[in-house]
């Protein structure tokens, strides 16, 4: 497991990828990923971290939109 791969690991996990998604775009097995999680636990809490960002910047979208837009706030608050 290079450095490479890591990162494109994280990349994909940041997009919302499967780990099966994740391998495929870092060029690995599954199995290479849990191997490397095995021996790198704290990679685990990084990867569920990452796995939140697309949730977390579509709520952030949703919060934006309704703050915008006077129509919508009002519908919302309702």
């Amino acid at each position: 497991m290079t450095e490479a791969v890591v990162k494109k690991l994280e990349e994909a996990f940041a997009f919302g990828a499967t780990d099966e998604e994740a391998c495929f775009y870092g060029g690995i097995t599954k199995q290479t990923l849990y191997n490397y999680q095995k021996s790198h636990p704290e990679f685990i809490d990084r990867k569920e971290a990452l796995k939140q960002r697309p949730i977390l910047l579509a709520r952030q979208k949703v919060v934006a939109e309704i703050t915008d837009d006077a129509e919508l706030r009002r519908e919302y608050e309702n």
